[in-house]
């Protein structure tokens, strides 16, 4: 996405961190998390949930 200058927003992280933890996707997680924080949307409450939700999924909690 970005590649193709598209930023996504706050709804889009959270869409793409649910979908990674069901797949079980733990690295291109981590890599959606870092650009939460390069973006600021991590302190988003709906963002840091699935985040975590990612991280319970992916068995790195």
């Amino acid at each position: 996405m970005l590649q193709h200058g598209f930023q996504p927003d706050h709804a889009c992280v959270v869409s793409l961190s649910s979908a990674l933890g069901h797949l079980g996707r733990l690295n291109n997680g981590r890599e959606v998390h870092a650009y939460a924080i390069k973006q600021r949307l991590h302190t988003d409450l709906q963002v840091g949930n699935t985040l975590m939700y990612m991280y319970i999924m992916c068995d790195s909690i």
